[in-house]
């Protein structure tokens, strides 16, 4: 089976991500064959990155201009994700799955990784021919008082076959042309943690797992929790971990 790891948008703490690394000799372990595919900003972190020659791990890269977009809305993020997209269906390559994420998650693995993922390699066979996106239910928020369909959905990282990855990637353009202003740019269609919008808009097939092979987290969440610090606004635009370090401890904002 092949697999795509197509990681996008701003980069941030690229200096402290082994995971990743993790994740694709995991997979080549479990007969796998990987290609890694990243499309950041061409700012000043990447680029430095990049000349220090920090960005091999993926066997193509793309950086492109950031746009001018307003700030509390995912659109940036979403129009980022469609060159990322381009970048791979350029390769002519076809991949079983594609893990489409932001680049300063932890991917850590599940005790029962290499069950969960024979679990996982039946499910791609039988929906092969079905557009159809992987859920981990433990980064989805269930409640009342949240709407239809009752819940919400991470917007961090996608795991879908390809028919699927190639609609997510799509988003910009298709939801450009339905966005209206609104008074509160938070709301709009591009809001955060509705990832259930583009499931919908596109009717992708959806599979929940109890829990899959690899849960990611936030590195900047893990920092947090180890020096006991409050997260801010701020702290999320920071994108190089020694100033990142430097801004949590003389902000000392302690948790209770």
């Amino acid at each position: 089976m092949k697999f795509a790891i197509e990681v996008f948008g701003q980069l941030r703490l690229w200096e402290i991500q082994s995971s990743l690394p993790k994740l694709k000799s995991f997979l080549i372990d479990h007969d796998f064959e990987v290609d890694t595919y990243g499309t950041f900003w061409n700012d000043e972190y990447t680029l430095n990155m990049f000349n220090n020659e920090k960005l091999t791990f993926f066997d193509k890269l793309n950086l492109i201009d950031e746009p001018p977009f307003e700030y509390g809305t995912l659109k940036k993020y979403y129009y980022n994700l469609k060159y990322s997209t381009e970048q791979r269906q350029a390769s002519n390559k076809s991949y079983d799955i594609v893990l489409q994420c932001r680049s300063d998650l932890n991917f850590n693995l599940d005790a029962d990784a290499s069950k969960l993922i024979l679990k996982l390699k039946s499910l791609l066979v039988e929906n092969k021919d079905t557009p159809t996106t992987f859920i981990n239910e433990m980064t989805t928020w269930r409640g009342q008082g949240l709407g239809p369909p009752g819940y919400k959905l991470d917007d961090r990282h996608f795991w879908s076959n390809e028919k699927a990855a190639n609609m997510i990637g799509s988003t910009y353009d298709e939801f450009i042309k339905l966005e209206k202003p609104v008074d509160n740019i938070r709301e709009g269609i591009f809001c955060y943690h509705n990832f259930h919008k583009v499931i919908d808009h596109f009717n992708i097939n959806t599979i929940f797992f109890d829990k899959m092979f690899s849960c990611p987290s936030l590195m900047r969440w893990t920092i947090l929790k180890k020096l006991k610090l409050k997260d801010s606004e701020l702290a999320k635009h920071i994108q190089d971990y020694d100033s990142l370090i430097k801004y949590y401890e003389s902000s000392n904002i302690r948790t209770s």
